[in-house]
């Protein structure tokens, strides 16, 4: 019988990666049904509540249409960050394609090795304008990756398109989540 035992070093710092994140959130008429666009804007809020000054964040919002509804800016105001977040509405359909575009467009803006540059999207992934296939959607999302911006998918609601979203995060190497309920929103940031 062999008893191993390991002890980490002493954690010397915990500053993290700074982060150049676009929040993509979808406000597509489907996004009304169970509160989804709800949890979007929890899960936004979250994500803002956990920022550094020195972070950078754009928020970008689609239905029909996709609307900047923040340029990349540093995270130094996040009560106001989150004004605009809750004044989300919800719309009409559901360009997905287009907003994961602009919110990487914003992305690389500032782009920079020194940090985590990402596209955060928070959808149901019922794309239905512009490029919708998730081959269409996962062939961006490689190319977005192959450019340093990872997309993380965040499905909301019990009927998101989870094939969508899975592909979208896989092909470009970054992280894909399930959102059920609001109480799971901020582990998930963690």
């Amino acid at each position: 019988v062999l008893d191993v035992a390991l002890v980490p070093e002493e954690l010397r710092s915990t500053q993290r990666v700074p982060l150049n994140l676009a929040l993509v959130i979808d406000k597509s008429g489907s996004m009304a049904s169970a509160d989804k666009i709800g949890y979007a804007r929890d899960a936004a809020c979250a994500i803002v509540d956990q920022l550094e000054s020195y972070d950078r964040i754009s928020i970008v919002t689609f239905d029909s249409n996709v609307h900047t509804v923040l340029p990349s800016t540093t995270a130094s105001d996040p009560e106001m960050i989150k004004r605009l977040i809750r004044n989300i509405q919800t719309g009409s359909n559901t360009a997905l394609h287009g907003g994961m575009v602009t919110g990487a467009a914003e992305v690389a803006l500032h782009q920079n090795v020194e940090f985590l540059n990402r596209v955060i999207v928070l959808s149901d992934g019922k794309a239905n304008v512009g490029p919708s296939s998730i081959s269409e959607l996962s062939r961006k999302a490689r190319e977005l990756g192959d450019q340093g911006i990872s997309v993380t998918a965040m499905g909301l609601g019990l009927d998101y398109n989870e094939d969508t979203m899975t592909a979208m995060a896989d092909a470009s190497g970054g992280n894909y989540y399930f959102i059920e309920s609001g109480d799971q929103m901020v582990y998930q940031f963690q």
